[in-house]
């Protein structure tokens, strides 16, 4: 069920997941719209993969990051969405668009 307060969260390029059936989101799901192919880069982080869409066929550079025990609070993982909310809004030639970020339970 949505409420009107949620609409203000929802930004026009925003890509809505809607579970029908009440049941949670697999956010991994996402990764599922993209055929992940080799390894472009490997750092202290994590590691950044290439990646091509399904339906539009463009590639895309799909960042895994370890973040382990950095969230230890709500306050941390506020933070980390805070941050992909302000880089998904970067359009510049010179930077890398953000799409989708998550954090996966695991």
């Amino acid at each position: 069920m949505l409420f009107e307060e949620d609409f203000n969260l929802i930004s026009a390029n925003d890509v809505l997941y809607i579970a029908l059936s009440g049941e949670h989101f697999n956010y991994c799901a996402i990764l599922d719209d993209y055929d992940l192919s080799r390894t472009l880069g490997v750092g202290g982080f994590g590691k950044v993969v290439l990646g091509k869409n399904k339906e539009s066929k463009k590639e895309v550079a799909i960042k895994f990051t370890d973040v382990g025990n950095e969230l230890s609070s709500a306050n941390l993982i506020s933070a980390i969405y805070k941050e992909a909310e302000s880089l998904k809004a970067l359009i510049h030639k010179n930077i890398v668009q953000l799409f989708h970020a998550f954090i996966d339970g695991k």
